[in-house]
Parts: C-alpha cells; sequence; structure tokens
C-alpha cells in the first residue's frame, strides 16, 4: 500500500482487528458500551505506536503508564460522540473532504478504488469509515464547546516563542549510509572480512556486495535522520561522528551494523515567521487542556457511568 496511505489509516485499521476473545463488559456509558475486545484492540494499537520509539523494559513502562488513563480515554471518547448525537451534528461533508484528499495523494481515481486498497490490507473499508466518521464527530464537539472560548493574539504568540526557544529548535539531523549483517553463525569472519575490504573499495560498493539488509540495493543508503528518530543504541554512535567517518561495528537487536556518517546538520532555531503555527497549536494546547476538562466534568454530571471492570488489562493478562 502507498506509504500515505498506510501511515493515514494505521491508528484506525489497528482499532478494528484483533484476535477473538471472550466478550465481557468494562463499562457502560449512557446508552453506549465498552467492551473487552474494545480495550484489547486499542491497548495493541497503543503498543504498536510506541514500539516504534521503544524498546524492551522502556517500552513496558510506557505501556504501563498510558494504559492508565486508557478506560477514561474510551469513556471520554462514548461522551462526545453521545453529545454529538444529541445536537444532532453531521460530518458527512468533512468526511467526503478527508477521503477526496486521500485519493488525490495517492492518485486513486475512486472512493471504490481505496475500498479495493484497504480490502487487499485486510481493512474492512466500512468498519473504517465509521471510526473516521466518530473521530469527526469527536472533533467538532470540542471545537464547539471548547475551541471556541481559546483566543490567541500575535503578542502573546511572541512572548511564548522567547521564553521557549528550545520548543521551536530543529534538532541535528544527518544522512547515514550502513551495512548490516545478521546476528547468525559465521557473522565475526564476514564481519572482518567487510573491515579489510573498506581498507581498499568505498563504502558504497562494500555496502552492496555484502550488506544483508535492504540498503544493499542502495548502495547502504539509510536515509535522514533527526536526532531521537533512530535506535538510541545505532543514535549515540552516530551523531558523535563527524562527516566521513564510520563507526565500529554496533549490536542491535536485529544484528549488526558498521555506519558511515555522510552529511551533518546542526540544530537550527526556527524563525517567529516560521514557528507561528506550531506556536499557535502549542498555546491553543495549553489553554485546552483545563477547558477541556472542566468540559468533560460537565459532561459525566450529566451522564450515566458505570465501570464494571475497573482494571480490564489484568483480565487481558489472564487470557480472557
Amino acid at each position: 500500500m502507498n506509504k500515505k496511505i498506510f501511515i493515514f489509516l494505521f491508528s484506525i485499521s489497528l482499532t478494528l482487528f484483533g484476535s477473538e476473545i471472550v466478550e465481557r463488559i468494562v463499562a457502560i456509558v449512557n446508552e453506549d458500551i465498552i467492551t473487552l475486545s474494545d480495550i484489547k484492540k486499542v491497548d495493541l494499537n497503543l503498543r504498536i505506536a510506541l514500539s516504534s520509539r521503544y524498546q524492551g523494559k522502556e517500552l513496558e513502562e510506557k505501556v504501563e503508564e498510558a494504559r492508565k488513563t486508557l478506560l477514561e480515554d474510551l469513556i471520554e471518547r462514548k461522551l462526545l460522540l453521545a453529545k454529538a448525537k444529541e445536537d444532532g451534528m453531521d460530518v458527512e461533508s468533512e468526511t467526503k473532504m478527508v477521503i477526496e484528499n486521500i485519493l488525490k495523494e495517492n492518485n486513486l481515481s475512486s472512493e471504490k478504488e481505496l475500498e479495493e486498497v484497504m480490502r487487499n490490507e485486510g481493512i474492512n473499508y466500512n468498519a473504517w469509515k465509521e471510526e473516521l466518521k466518530n473521530n469527526l464527530l469527536q472533533q467538532k464537539v470540542i471545537r464547539k464547546y471548547v475551541d471556541s472560548n481559546i483566543s490567541v493574539d500575535n503578542a502573546e504568540m511572541l512572548d511564548y516563542y522567547r521564553k521557549h526557544p528550545e520548543e521551536f529548535t530543529e534538532p541535528e539531523e544527518v544522512k547515514i549510509k550502513g551495512i548490516f549483517l545478521e546476528d547468525k553463525e559465521g557473522v565475526e569472519e564476514k564481519m572482518k572480512k567487510i573491515e579489510e575490504e573498506l581498507k581498499n573499495k568505498s563504502f558504497e560498493e562494500v555496502a552492496s556486495l555484502y550488506s544483508e539488509g535492504p540498503e544493499k540495493e542502495k548502495n547502504g543508503d539509510l536515509g535522514h535522520f533527526k536526532k531521537g528518530e533512530m535506535d538510541k543504541n545505532l543514535e549515540n554512535h552516530v551523531f558523535s561522528l563527524k562527516v566521513g567517518e564510520l563507526t565500529q561495528w554496533i549490536k542491535t537487536s536485529r544484528g549488526y551494523y558498521i555506519l558511515k556518517l555522510e552529511e551533518k546538520k546542526e540544530a537550527k532555531l526556527k524563525s517567529f515567521d516560521e514557528a507561528r503555527d506550531e506556536i499557535f497549536d502549542k498555546i491553543i494546547e495549553k489553554k485546552r487542556e483545563p477547558l477541556l476538562k472542566k468540559f468533560f466534568e460537565e459532561l459525566k454530571a450529566k451522564s450515566y457511568i458505570k465501570i464494571l471492570i475497573p482494571d480490564p488489562f489484568s483480565l487481558l493478562k489472564e487470557g480472557v
């Protein structure tokens, strides 16, 4: 599937599938319910999203931290949908616009073609579209009852920019090439051979001959990475290099890498004009938080909410 489609659908599609479990009602929210399978699907989504940045013990800690508010988040989503229904909100035009943008960005001719692409990826199109509408309805409620009460002027934005320069500093960025070897029998001999080859041949040539990863087909090119985007172990080695230098062999969970630094851009503070939209969003988010909290408190006070399983994750661990 085209990468743009995949990125857009990723967070939604993961919530639509999962292995079957015995159904249990976790909470009742007005006329709606939250089931154990709902929890499991969102939990899976959460774990996969976090695993792109964390591993091992740190990943488990981040998952546990996020789980603390997961049930409450699902309850609040239900409350937003109930409010949208009460107000008779409609998002057909917004849904159509989102889908048209997806078609345009991915050179697809029709919604039917998009449906076919998604079906080939194992995604239920109707379920995805329904989830998209729910997300748009939730956003519409928040805009109406929360965001409409927030204002930001230019002086406030300039003040925030001056006080928080670290938030608008583009991180260091590197372009790297690499040679990868799988961690299996004979790897040490291969590593020594590659080290010898690098004394007389270009890194690109050696990568195209010996690398066991997809970068082999691109002469070792791994692309650009900003600080914080790479595996931390690899990052610590790469960002300490000078352009043209190579790392020693680095052991990872996948195997061994030797990396070459091709380009390096130093950290740079964005100008006020460059950062304007980002500044606006940050101020809005800070002002939104207390207002959103108050709004949810008001919704909860008017709603019927009964939590039947306060700790649903304990049941998931037991395989119920």
